[in-house]
């Protein structure tokens, strides 16, 4: 199964250190393998994660999570859906008519939401 999240998504979740230990003394980290993640549309091995952007698209697939926070071992995308569904605002983006988007954007702050 595939994820699909932003970029500040994914971050906000890859930074988290409530799922990421850190390695230290006495203390074994958090760590991942063999997932797939394709940011924009594009497969990336290798790929330093600290370098995606908030606009970009991330898309994971598989890969497996050892030491999680809470619970045994898991896959990176079971993981990422742990954590997002603990969040509480949601993120997602939105196309519409530019002669549409003054009354949108004030809708979603009317609900209390915040426009980027």
């Amino acid at each position: 199964m595939t994820i699909k999240a932003t970029g500040k998504e994914f971050n906000d979740f890859y930074n988290d250190p409530a799922f990421w230990r850190k390695h230290g003394e006495n203390v074994e980290g958090t760590w991942h393998e063999d997932e797939e993640l394709f940011i924009n549309g594009e497969l990336v091995w290798d790929y330093d994660y600290t370098q995606i952007q908030e606009t970009d698209s991330v898309e994971i697939r598989g890969g497996c999570v050892f030491n999680p926070v809470g619970v045994k071992e898991v896959s990176f995308e079971g993981y990422f859906k742990r954590w997002r569904r603990l969040q509480t605002t949601e993120l997602f983006v939105v196309t519409t008519p530019k002669d549409k988007s003054d009354a949108i954007k004030a809708a979603v702050r009317a609900a209390g939401g915040v426009v980027g």
